[in-house]
């Protein structure tokens, strides 16, 4: 089954406000277009789901985390 759910990445900004940088579709595009993102800077990015309103980790879908907890 091919995971049809749009993901948006979000990248935090030192302001602590954040960025919607792209939307992906599937969990597979997300994790492989953050993993590009990371290798090109040191900004922290993010997989936001908009359906449930969490972030998620692209290796553990029903994990959730805050990016802003910091």
């Amino acid at each position: 089954m091919v995971d049809e759910q749009t993901y948006e990445i979000f990248k935090k900004c030192a302001d602590n406000t954040t960025v919607s940088v792209e939307t992906v579709k599937g969990l597979e595009e997300g994790k492989s277009a953050l993993a590009a993102l990371r290798t090109k800077t040191t900004d922290e990015y993010y997989l936001f789901d908009p359906i449930t309103g969490n972030v998620v980790d692209p290796d553990q879908p029903s994990a959730t985390i805050d990016p802003l907890a910091n």
